[in-house]
Order: structure tokens, then sequence, then C-alpha cells
């Protein structure tokens, strides 16, 4: 799963405006998720092809599951918090060779069903500044929630802390 998050978030910073090195990405991956309890593990999809390589993953959190592990216990204010009302997509990554084929989509209904599952009513993720998945996001009725004005007052921090203007909050709710 390592080679997962860095085909798709290896670029990304960390704090401070640093990126990870790749062997930062391929430990940090390993070490938490040999550290997460069974009921984060469980809340975790992923897509495996005919060779048995992973090639697309979702991470959900729940009230009841430990937080995103990514985000460092400095930045408090970025963690989310997640009523139990709620699904929280934390991450959904799609290697680069599989993008394009609905594995994105089928990702995101077994995130539902899982959320469903659990009597979730609403689902929601974060998704930055010029990210084409966002269109996948919006197709599967997710909508932006964050303001032009919560734009504005979250762009600096958001480009120190992962180099994108902004980042926006999308919600959906769940029939």
């Amino acid at each position: 799963m390592a080679h997962l998050y860095l085909d798709g978030f290896g670029g990304k910073r960390c704090c401070l405006c640093c990126k990870n090195t790749e062997f930062e990405t391929v430990n940090g991956v390993r070490s938490s998720y040999q550290k997460f309890p069974e009921s984060k593990l469980q809340a975790c999809g992923v897509a495996i092809d005919a060779s048995g390589k992973a090639i697309g993953l979702i991470q959900l959190g729940f009230h009841d599951t430990p937080g995103d592990w990514e985000i460092p216990s400095c930045c408090v204010c970025m963690h989310a918090t997640v009523k139990p009302s709620e699904c929280h997509v934390e991450r959904i990554v799609v290697g680069a060779a599989a993008r394009g084929k609905g594995l994105g989509t089928k990702l995101l209904n077994w995130a539902e069903d899982r959320a469903r599952e659990r009597g979730c009513k609403t689902m929601f993720l974060e998704v930055v500044s010029g990210n084409p998945a966002k269109k996948l996001y919006e197709k599967h009725g997710y909508v932006q929630e964050t303001t032009a004005c919560g734009r504005c007052m979250i762009c600096p921090f958001t480009f120190c802390i992962m180099g994108h203007v902004y980042a926006d909050t999308m919600r959906k709710p769940l029939p």
C-alpha cells in the first residue's frame, strides 16, 4: 500500500513546508497501519488487481475510530471532528495506471455501504485546490461547503502546511 501513497500523495507537504521523502512516506504508512486497531483497519478498503498489487485505497474515519494519522498533533485545528452520524473520507487514492477506469467510483460506493452499515447519515471529505478528483466527488453528490470567505481565511495556513491555495470540505447526505 505504501506505493499508492507515494503515487497519490508522495509530493505533498507536511508541517513547516517540508515534503516527505520516499523513505519517510513508506515508513510512515507502514508504521501507522501496523499500529492501527482492528476498527481502523476495517474502515480501510483496498482494491487489488489480478496480480495481487494494490491499485486503490480508501480510508474512512468514524466517531469511534482513531483520527487521521497523517495530520500532526500540533495541527489540532485541521483534525476533523466526526459525529456518530457521519463518516469522514480521510483519504482516497487510485494508482496512476488505474485512473479513469471507474475504480474511484467503486471505492466511494464501498465507503458509502460501510457508512450506511454503521448508521451514518452523511459523508464528508476534504479536497485541495486543483485536484481533478473534485469532479468525481461532485458526480457522486458531494457538495462544497467551504465559502469564498472561508477559503480566504484558511488560505495562508493551507498553503504553508500543504502547498495548496485552499482546501474545500465537501459533504454528501446518504439516502
